[in-house]
């Protein structure tokens, strides 16, 4: 899935749908960081799973536009994390 990051707009996201017809717009800073997705199948499952009060980041509240999402988030996070880390382990060891 091609997920491209929208330019001037904090933690929203246009993802390709699997198929390639359409994009949907994700905005990962709703629900309290699960996300909000325009896609049908967030917006007639997942949707009503929050607001029943199923767990935030279950697989009831994601579809897979914003597991995508997530997963390209914590990817890109931890590679920074560890660049970080070996950065002051570097300057720890001169």
């Amino acid at each position: 899935m091609k997920i491209e990051t929208i330019q001037g707009e904090v933690f929203q996201f246009l993802v390709e749908s699997e198929h390639g017809r359409g994009t949907y717009r994700v905005d990962l800073l709703a629900y309290q960081g699960n996300g909000e997705c325009h896609c049908t199948d967030f917006n007639t499952r997942r949707r009503a799973a929050i607001t029943s009060g199923k767990p935030l980041f279950s697989p009831a509240t994601l579809c897979k536009h914003l597991r995508a999402v997530h997963d390209m988030v914590h990817e890109q996070t931890m590679r920074e994390i560890a660049a970080n880390h070996q950065k002051n382990d570097s300057r720890r060891n001169r």
